[in-house]
This record gives C-alpha cells, sequence and structure tokens, in this order.
C-alpha cells in the first residue's frame, strides 16, 4: 500500500503543473476556456464522488481504488492524445475522466486500510503508518532510497516521453 500511495502522489503531482502551461502554451487555450473545463470537471466531480462513496460501501475501498485507478488511467490516455488540432475535446475528455477517477482515489487511497486491516488494529496500523510516513526524522534516510528513488525514477519514465513530444513539435 506505501508504494501504491509514494507511486501515485509523485507521478500526479510531477505532472499537475506541466498541464497548466500546456493547455495555454501548446494547446492554445485561454483562460477562460481552461477555467470552464475546470469548473465543468469540478461539477462532474461533485456528483461522482457520491456515487463513489456509495460503491465503496458495498464493495470495499480496494475495488473503488482500483476502478477510480482505471478511470485516471483512461484520463491520461486521452491527454497523451491531445494535440492544438482536438485539443479542446481530448484535454476536456482528460479533466472530466480525471476528476471522475479523483472522485473516489482522494478518499480511497486514506479508507483502504479499512479492507485489509482488522478493526482492532486500525489504530496501530494508522499510528505506525503515520510514523513511517516522515522521511526527514533521524534514522529514517533508508525512506528516501527505498521509497524516493524508485518513485521518482517512475516520475521520470512517465515524464520523459511526452517532454521529448512536445520538444519535438509532434505534440
Amino acid at each position: 500500500l506505501v508504494m501504491i500511495f509514494i507511486l501515485w502522489y509523485v507521478s500526479n503531482y510531477a505532472t499537475a503543473s506541466f498541464y497548466g502551461t500546456y493547455q495555454i502554451k501548446e494547446l492554445g487555450f485561454t483562460l477562460t476556456t481552461v477555467s470552464t473545463i475546470t469548473i465543468i470537471s469540478s461539477i462532474v466531480r461533485i456528483f461522482v464522488s457520491r456515487f463513489w462513496g456509495a460503491y465503496a460501501d458495498k464493495n470495499g475501498f480496494a475495488k473503488m481504488l482500483c476502478l477510480c485507478l482505471g478511470v485516471t488511467v483512461i484520463a491520461h490516455i486521452f491527454a497523451a492524445f491531445s494535440t492544438p488540432a482536438n485539443g479542446i475535446v481530448m484535454f476536456t475528455l482528460y479533466t472530466v475522466f480525471y476528476y471522475i477517477g479523483q472522485g473516489g482515489i482522494g478518499s480511497g487511497l486514506i479508507n483502504i486500510c479499512f479492507d485489509y486491516i482488522p478493526y482492532t488494529k486500525r489504530a496501530d496500523f494508522m499510528a505506525f503508518a503515520q510514523a513511517n510516513s516522515a522521511v526527514n526524522s533521524k534514522g529514517n534516510e533508508w525512506k528516501v532510497a527505498a521509497y524516493g528513488i524508485p518513485a521518482a525514477l517512475l516520475a521520470l519514465v512517465c515524464f520523459v516521453p511526452r517532454f521529448i513530444v512536445t520538444v519535438s513539435g509532434n505534440a
């Protein structure tokens, strides 16, 4: 579970600032267009969050998280194939699907322990997870190597091909 958290957050936030610049500089969107797409997607997220919550209550957070991550993969496929010619459609689809996935990912990553940890051990597990999430604590340098380096490499593997395509002008 720890690696899922790390890989998700590193890959997600390593590309977040890139997409804002990409929409304006590469796809030629105006700030009004970017804002409109974001508003529409946020409204979609409001509605799907209740659905994902009900789904998780019925089927478990692990199943919900798998579906939400799958929807997010579909979103990134739309982003990968967006160009200035089809950008308004493809990037809108990316944003809407991304927010649909995010409607469950936020709560899923936090609550997935409820699917795997017995009731009597949850407090211990959560205390352990929080205590071990600090990288800058004395004696925890191994975490940088164990978690940070693989996560950084994955972020580079995901980022470099898109960067090359953009710089070469084939985006």
